[in-house]
Order: structure tokens, then C-alpha cells, then sequence
């Protein structure tokens, strides 16, 4: 599928980015399209990620809770009353 440009002063922007970045001007272009596609689509990806985030917290909040000792009766356990290693 061909592109043709038909605008003599876009032409010569994509060829001296080109330049300046060291490859053809197919891979200019499309190194470019990329980045706005990027740009434009951020919003969507901070979405997907803040409803992954958002799905993760409610699997914790659903496991069941610790029923072991707490952090507190541990360190009791390892931690004299001045605060020396027992």
C-alpha cells in the first residue's frame, strides 16, 4: 500500500528528520506516528492501568485475613524490655 505526500514542505521535513535521525524516511515516519500514537492514547493505557490496580485491591481485600501473631507480639517475642535481641 502506497502513501503519497502531497505537500512539498512535509516532504521535506519527514526527509531531514530522517536524516537527522540516521534511517529511511518510511522508518522516520513511522518512529513519529508511534510516539503521537502514544501521546494520544496515554489516557487509555492510565485508565487500563488504574482499573487493573483497582481489580488487584479488591482480590487482596477478598482473602481471607491473618490469623497468626501480630507484628507486635513478635517483635515481644524477640526483643527484650530494653529492646536487646533475646
Amino acid at each position: 500500500m502506497g502513501l503519497s505526500i502531497k505537500r512539498v514542505e512535509t516532504e521535506r521535513k519527514a526527509r531531514a528528520v530522517a536524516a537527522r535521525m540516521g534511517v529511511g524516511v518510511t522508518e522516520a515516519i513511522d518512529r513519529a506516528l508511534e510516539d503521537k500514537w502514544q501521546a494520544l492514547t496515554a489516557d487509555d493505557q492510565a485508565e487500563e492501568r488504574e482499573r487493573k490496580r483497582e481489580a488487584l485491591f479488591a482480590y487482596l481485600a477478598s482473602l481471607p485475613k491473618a490469623q497468626g501473631p501480630t507484628v507486635q507480639e513478635i517483635e515481644a517475642e524477640m526483643y527484650g524490655d530494653g529492646g536487646e535481641p533475646i
